[in-house]
């Protein structure tokens, strides 16, 4: 690499820096309003509370968020959310946690905006557009995808079993998590306006 590349490359990494700044100011922001409560409301009525169906939605969603959204998205949102879902599950935190931040990794190599280093890199790859980068990556990235989940679930298999108790059928946004009916923080202060 010659200097004029390196000092090019340098000069495209403040950008990348204040981006990642951002999304760590959006992540605090999006769980002060309560999304991560939200989105483990939502996961586990959707799944019916079945916590093997909740961890394939969660980590199906945490797949999508990368490719389309980056690594860092999943890395600071999604991990987040994580914690929150194996908590409210009563479930390890690492049955969640771990799998997503392996996902931020692994899935970033579906698209070249998936990982910051893609986008860097995407003036010498053979095919820069998106699906040319598609074309070549996918038996990678589903690679990468799928063994790293797949092995989670053996590890995991036994807090995978069993199912919690989904919301009520009255349209309440509260989770009865073992028994107490417990509401996430956005939807509690919407009611005591």
């Amino acid at each position: 690499m010659d200097v004029d590349a390196a000092l090019e490359l340098l000069a495209r990494v403040p950008s990348v820096l204040v981006f990642l700044a951002a999304l760590t100011v959006v992540a605090e922001c999006a769980s002060i309003a309560g999304l991560f409560d939200l989105l483990g409301t939502k996961v586990v009525a959707l799944a019916r509370g079945r916590i093997a169906l909740v961890w394939v939605l969660f980590m199906t969603t945490a797949v999508l968020v990368t490719a389309f959204l980056s690594l860092d998205t999943t890395a600071v949102l999604m991990t987040t959310a994580a914690v929150v879902v194996a908590r409210r599950l009563d479930r390890p935190v690492a049955l969640f946690a771990f799998p997503t931040l392996w996902i931020a990794n692994m899935a970033s190599l579906w698209l070249p905006v998936s990982n910051l280093t893609n986008l860097l890199a995407r003036d010498v790859l053979p095919h820069p557009d998106a699906l040319g980068f598609l074309e070549e990556a996918w038996p990678v990235a589903l690679t990468t995808t799928l063994v790293p989940l797949l092995v989670a679930a053996v590890v995991w298999r036994s807090s995978l079993r069993g199912t919690a108790v989904a919301p009520a059928e009255s349209g309440s946004s509260d989770i009865r998590w073992g028994g107490h009916g417990v509401s996430p923080p956005a939807v509690r202060s919407m009611r005591r306006r």
